[in-house]
């Protein structure tokens, strides 16, 4: 009777070790796939679960249940063949720049320049459409803030999260997208940028791309629903991360976060992610 109950409780603690390591390599698996999928050690573009940051879940929620009824209708590919730049841009998006050569880049280079330096001129954009929700300009719509809704986001006083805000909010119809372009003349590069990607269809398709600045390499990742796109930018031209979006169907949501660097530095500890950033 003894060796019998032992025999039982030897059984037991193996089947409680190997159900734990299974459940564990399942998760660890699981894990690893969703935050590698966007990762680069060099120039980091992580792409994380919904899971990994809970401070944002409230604000975005607020923001889905803003937007999501209220999105503009139908695509953007009836615009391609009327303005030829909206069409070179779309088509250009998901190429590798580099190969597309010098004289593209600078292209890219001087477009951006212009955007900036005309801010709030129609002329420096592809505006097509400015109505009292949304605006159609740079290839997507600009979600309209000026809602009570989202100015009634308060994400500073939860959970220790200071000077984050929404720096925009954005949804890219099947036609859409936004150029090839480095953030380099904005007022918040050198920075990190993070944006929860929401995909309003099932069968939605788009992609984020880039260059990595340090290897060349190029990077067409396709979006995953309900994630955070974190990456690093810098204004050095050596190191300036070149990047793009394009949405061939379905419908991208994206909104942005201006995130404190010591929430950065968190976060980077908690997930175990070491970018390589200087």
């Amino acid at each position: 009777m003894i060796k019998f109950l032992f025999l039982f409780f030897i059984i037991a603690i193996l089947l409680i070790i190997w159900n734990f390591t299974v459940n564990y390599d399942n998760e660890k698996e699981k894990m690893l796939l969703e935050l590698d999928f966007y990762k680069d050690d060099i120039s980091p573009v992580y792409c994380l679960p919904w899971c990994s940051i809970p401070e944002l879940h409230n604000p975005i929620n607020t923001l889905i249940n803003t937007y999501i009824r209220n999105l503009p209708k139908g695509d953007l590919y009836h615009l391609h063949d009327k303005i030829p730049e909206f069409k070179i841009h779309f088509d250009d998006s998901d190429k590798n720049i580099l190969q597309l050569g010098k004289q593209k880049m600078q292209y890219y280079s001087n477009f951006e320049n212009h955007l900036r330096n005309n801010i709030g001129n129609d002329s420096s954009r592809l505006l097509i459409k400015n109505d009292s929700f949304h605006q159609l300009s740079d290839g997507k719509w600009r979600l309209n803030q000026n809602t009570k809704n989202v100015k009634s986001i308060n994400i500073n006083t939860k959970k220790g999260l200071n000077n984050i805000r929404v720096t925009g909010t954005f949804y890219y119809p099947p036609g859409g997208m936004k150029e090839w372009h480095t953030n380099k003349t904005s007022k918040n590069t050198p920075d990190w940028r993070c944006y929860f990607i929401y995909l309003t269809d099932p069968n939605t398709e788009s992609y984020f791309c880039y260059i990595n600045p340090i290897t060349g390499k190029f990077h067409k990742m396709r979006d995953k629903h309900m994630t955070f796109n974190i990456f690093y930018l810098n204004n050095d031209q050596e190191r300036l991360l070149w990047h793009s979006v394009k949405c061939v169907k379905g419908g991208r949501m994206s909104f942005g976060f201006n995130l404190n660097p010591s929430l950065i530095s968190g976060l980077m500890g908690r997930l175990n992610l070491k970018p390589q950033v200087g």
